[in-house]
């Protein structure tokens, strides 16, 4: 494992301030919101007009891309799950025309591994990896010129603030199915926890606060804060015994911890106080000190995926609508949703917010035609028919992403037969 990353994430927070407008992971950012404040001119009246600008074709269904600085688009393909053939590859693109800036194609590599969604990490491109693997990936790239600072980056899925670095560590042969999430804290001596899983369910999600990481395991959020002690916290953290641990890694158990079933990837609130997630009946708005409860909302339907939070207001999509409420509830124990409008079918992801809209990609009875991209105006009243209803061509596989520079993208697989036998997309919308 490589610990050169850490000079690269210390100087995160300084960088920040120049790339905090990016869509530079899932969710956005560090929050978790899925939401882009940065976006200024594709207010509800240009939203009204999106439609498909360009179109790009790969074997199978890229990732959800994250932006860096000069218009790039960067996402992961991987090869065909069919063992050892084919090959995955890193694709940057020019937002606006779809064109490659660069492409970096990794070699064929172990059974079972896959590269993940891209992060960028202060000015650095990482895309690492999970799964059973033998050779040289996982990498830092320079995200303009695509050259490979730094090799063999042991990296999977992450989320990043600051010197605060939340990531899926990938399995071993040895442990079959095993996920480790590591934390770490780059400011130090690269000192961090290391959260064991040996089940086959992959830790779903983590956001991180200036403390503490937020991180869900199975149906437990757990809380792990910062600093890091000098030495095991008792029965809270011993050190770490597996195999590979890092020196100064401990194996731990969160200090407070919520169980919540079903319970999906947390968000942050924008000042840090309360952690957001669903359950798949209901909304759970808990401290973000101890976990406790501050309050809950009934949402029937079937929540998909986490809630989202823009300004004041969050919103979570169900198997038939579309629901919003404020973030600080209603005062009580158990609210109520103040906001409602019916979908064209059931969320295929979480909603995405972006200028004064509310984007859904949702999956009707008949979906001869693909997914149905919908756009609503946040300002509508309750009921409101949404503003944009399109269908998509494809079985859409994550919530849209918007960007600064006034696109919307969707990722997923082509419905029909296509005579070249790509099956993945990733379709950009633009406006009038």
């Amino acid at each position: 494992m490589s610990w050169t990353i850490k000079a690269a994430i210390g100087v995160v927070a300084g960088v920040l301030l120049l790339s905090g407008c990016y869509w530079s992971q899932p969710g956005f950012g560090p929050d978790n919101q899925n939401s882009n404040p940065s976006v200024r001119d594709l207010g509800p009246a240009r939203a009204a007009t999106l439609h498909p600008v360009w179109s790009r074709s790969f074997t199978t269904e890229p990732t959800a891309p994250v932006e860096s600085a000069g218009g790039r688009l960067h996402v992961a393909v991987n090869r065909p799950f069919d063992g050892f053939a084919g090959q995955s590859s890193v694709e940057t693109l020019d937002q606006r025309t779809g064109t490659t800036a660069w492409r970096y194609v990794e070699a064929a590599f172990g059974w079972y591994t896959e590269l993940v969604e891209p992060v960028m990490v202060g000015s650095d491109l990482y895309v690492g990896y999970v799964g059973i693997h033998g050779g040289d990936f996982g990498k830092r790239y320079d995200p303009a010129t695509g050259a490979i600072v730094e090799s063999d980056v042991a990296w999977g899925e992450a989320s990043v603030r600051g010197s605060i670095v939340v990531r899926r560590a990938d399995e071993t042969v040895t442990d079959w199915f095993r996920y480790d999430l590591e934390i770490i804290d780059t400011s130090g001596a690269g000192r961090g926890w290391m959260v064991s899983n040996v089940s086959s369910v992959r830790p779903t999600s983590a956001t991180v606060s200036d403390d503490a990481a937020f991180v869900v395991e199975g149906n437990r959020l757990g809380r792990y804060d910062y600093p890091l002690p000098a030495a095991g916290r008792a029965a809270e953290c011993q050190p770490g015994s597996w195999e590979g641990a890092p020196p100064g890694f401990f194996g731990c158990d969160p200090l407070v911890n919520a169980v919540i079933a079903g319970v999906s990837a947390p968000v942050l609130s924008t000042d840090q106080s309360t952690v957001y997630v669903t359950s798949p009946t209901a909304i759970h708005a808990l401290d973000a000190d101890d976990l406790s409860t501050k309050w809950t909302a009934a949402v029937p339907g079937g929540i998909v995926g986490p809630p989202t939070i823009a300004g004041d207001t969050l919103y979570v999509a169900t198997g038939s609508s579309l629901t919003s409420m404020p973030v600080a509830g209603c005062g009580s124990a158990t609210c109520t949703p103040s906001w409602s409008t019916a979908l064209a079918g059931a969320a295929v992801d979480r909603p995405t917010v972006a200028d004064g809209v509310v984007y859904v990609v949702s999956r009707p009875s008949d979906a001869t035609d693909g997914d149905v991209l919908e756009a609503f105006d946040a300002e509508g009243a309750s009921g409101s028919p949404p503003i944009l209803s399109t269908p998509t061509g494809l079985a859409v596989k994550d919530s849209p992403v918007v960007t600064t520079r006034d696109r919307l993208f969707l990722t997923g697989s082509a419905v029909g037969v296509d005579p070249a036998g790509d099956e993945g997309r990733l379709v950009a919308y633009g406006p009038a």
